[in-house]
């Protein structure tokens, strides 16, 4: 319960991968939102700088879920570092 969310990210990613499930399957075991889980797993793939920001507190999942939409990794970064400042 005292994961961030990339820990929780990488928790979901390994269980995934070392119990060969479907996403639907961690959901029904975790009484989760299978939504829940594809919006936790997607942060895995904002770039490290990004991931660093989350883990030290700085930015939450809810500031950076909207940053996967943007197209560009630069644009990203950039748009972080005004949410951090800001």
């Amino acid at each position: 319960k005292d994961l961030n969310a990339i820990e929780k990210a990488m928790s979901f990613r390994r269980y995934l991968d070392e119990h060969k499930c479907t996403q639907e399957e961690l959901a029904n075991r975790l009484s989760l939102d299978r939504t829940t889980i594809t919006g936790t797993l997607r942060l895995l793939e904002l770039p490290k700088s990004i991931i660093e920001l989350i883990q030290t507190g700085q930015l939450t999942a809810g500031h950076c879920k909207p940053l996967l939409a943007l197209g560009s990794e630069k644009q990203q970064v950039e748009l972080a570092k005004v949410i951090v400042l800001e």
